[in-house]
């Protein structure tokens, strides 16, 4: 079960900075090169990016902190019927 939590948070991890990076990034190179700017809408682009990754990543890390509370609930009342039995 943990090893499924840590490869699930490796992926997403991925997908939340890489897919940003390059949906975003490549849209504002696509911009710059259409107006002639130099890096402009790139880095704009690439900040917005950064922002988008974050609130991906705090929400995710929100959702595994809920997941390992009650997985810790979970074991500590297991733990208090086999001691009962």
């Amino acid at each position: 079960m943990k090893s499924q939590i840590l490869r699930e948070a490796l992926f997403f991890s991925i997908s939340a900075i890489l897919g940003p990076i390059l949906f975003f990034g490549g849209f504002g190179y696509v911009l710059d090169k259409h107006f002639g700017t130099n890096n402009v809408f790139l880095f704009s682009a690439i900040g917005l990016a950064f922002i988008t990754t974050q609130v991906f990543l705090f929400r995710k890390v929100r959702e595994f902190s809920k997941m390992t509370r009650s997985l810790e609930a979970e074991a500590e009342a297991n733990k208090a019927a086999k001691t009962t039995e």
